[in-house]
C-alpha cells in the first residue's frame, strides 16, 4: 500500500494525459458506456493498469488488511486513502466540481452518501463477479453501488465506574442531569454514525434533535469519531458513549470494562457502500478490488472484525450477537431520508455544541 500526495498523485495523472496525447505511450482501453459486465480479461487490463486509488471511510486495520490481501491476489498496487466517511464525500465532490479525477473505488460507511453521488452521476455502474451472493436489497438496482455490510449503533458504558443498575437505559436517560460531565459523543459532520444516531432521534417520538439541546447541558466530551468515545470510555475519561458502532464494541473493546446499551427507543442500523468512480483513472483494477471487497474473502476480513454483512458464506467470531438476536429493537435507517436530513443535523450539531 502507498500513500502519496494528493498533488503528486494529480501531476502524475497529467503528465500521463500529455504523454498519451503526444503518442508517448498508451493507455489500456476503458470500459464501455454499456459493459456493466466483467470482462473476460479485466484481471489483465488490471495488471496493465498497476494501481488503484481507493478513498476508504473504513478503519486503518481494515483497510490494511483489505489491500494486503488485495495486492497479494492480484499484484496491483492500492494507494489507499484513508479518510472519515463524510470526509471522502467532501472530497469526492470537492474534486468533481473541479474537474478533478483521481478517486477509483469510494467507500464509506454512509449509504446515503451513494444515493447523492449516483443522483450526482459519480458512479460507474458494474456488475460485480460476486452478484449472486447478495441479496437484491444490499445492492443498487442499477448496480452502481454496493452495501458490503451494516452497522448498528448503541450506547456503552464502562462498568467499573457505572453499576448495571445505573446505566442509562433509554436515550432520554442522557438528558439526566447525573451524566454531567460524564458522557462522550461524536461529531456528525465527521462520524457517518455520528449523524445516524440523532437521524434516528428526529424520527422518534419524544425525542427529536432537541434531545441535542438536552445532551449538550451535560457537557459532553466531543470527538470526531465513534471510536475516539468508545476510546474515552475505555479509559475512564468518561464513562457512556453516546454512539458506538457495534463493530467499535466488539474490536475496541474486547477484553476492556464495557458493556453495550440497547435502548428502549430502539437500535438505528444503517448501511455503508461502495462503488466505482464513474471517472476512475484506473477502472478494471477499480472493478478487481470492488470484486474483492464483496468476495467471500473479503467479507470475511470484515466478519472477523464484527461487521454484519450479507453472504451466508462467512463465520463470525466467538461472542458476536448478531442482529436478529436479543431485544434489540432495530430501526433500519433509509438512505434517501438520511441523505436528506444530513445537513440539518449537522447544523443543529455545530449550533448546539459550538463547534
Amino acid at each position: 500500500m502507498r500513500l502519496r500526495n494528493r498533488w503528486l498523485r494529480l501531476g502524475a495523472l497529467l503528465c500521463t494525459a500529455v504523454l498519451v496525447a503526444a503518442g508517448c505511450g498508451e493507455a489500456a482501453p476503458e470500459p464501455g458506456a454499456n459493459e456493466v459486465d466483467r470482462q473476460d480479461d479485466q484481471l489483465s487490463l488490471a495488471q496493465d493498469e498497476g494501481e488503484v486509488v481507493w478513498y476508504a471511510g473504513l478503519e486503518l486495520s481494515l483497510v490494511d488488511t483489505i489491500v494486503a490481501g488485495f495486492e497479494k491476489k492480484t499484484g496491483i498496487s492500492v494507494d489507499a486513502i484513508r479518510l472519515g466517511g463524510e470526509e471522502v464525500a467532501t472530497r469526492l465532490l470537492q474534486e468533481s466540481d473541479a474537474e478533478v479525477h483521481l478517486a477509483d473505488v469510494i467507500y464509506t460507511g454512509n449509504e446515503g452518501n451513494f444515493v447523492d453521488f449516483k443522483k450526482r452521476d459519480l458512479l460507474a455502474p458494474y456488475r460485480s463477479a460476486e452478484l449472486s451472493h447478495f441479496d437484491k436489497a444490499y445492492y443498487d438496482e442499477d448496480l452502481a453501488y454496493y452495501v458490503p455490510y451494516a452497522n448498528r449503533f448503541w450506547m456503552v458504558y464502562n462498568t467499573n465506574l457505572v453499576p448495571e443498575s445505573e446505566a442509562p437505559k433509554s436515550y432520554a436517560d442522557l438528558a439526566d442531569p447525573k451524566w454531567s460531565g460524564a458522557l462522550a459523543i461524536s461529531h456528525p459532520g465527521y462520524s457517518v454514525g455520528a449523524a445516524i444516531v440523532p437521524f434516528f432521534w428526529s424520527q422518534t417520538p419524544g425525542l427529536g434533535l432537541d434531545l441535542m439541546d438536552k445532551i449538550a447541558a451535560n457537557k459532553p466530551l466531543i470527538n470526531q469519531s465513534v471510536h475516539d468515545s468508545m476510546a474515552a470510555v475505555i479509559s475512564g475519561e468518561r464513562k457512556v458513549a453516546v454512539v458506538v458502532n457495534d463493530a467499535g464494541f466488539y474490536t475496541d473493546g474486547k477484553g476492556a470494562p464495557v458493556e453495550a446499551v440497547y435502548p428502549t427507543e430502539g437500535v438505528p442500523t444503517s448501511g455503508g457502500g461502495v462503488g466505482v468512480a464513474k471517472q476512475a483513472p484506473h477502472p478494471y483494477a477499480a472493478r478487481e478490488l470492488l470484486d474483492y471487497i464483496l468476495s467471500r474473502e473479503g467479507q470475511q476480513i470484515m466478519a472477523d472484525a464484527s461487521r454484519t454483512v450479507f453472504r451466508d458464506d462467512v463465520t463470525y467470531p466467538a461472542g458476536y450477537v448478531p442482529p436478529t438476536s436479543g431485544d434489540q429493537n432495530l430501526y433500519v435507517v433509509d438512505p434517501a431520508e438520511f441523505a436528506a436530513k444530513h445537513d440539518e443535523i449537522v447544523t443543529h450539531f455545530q449550533k448546539v455544541f459550538g463547534v
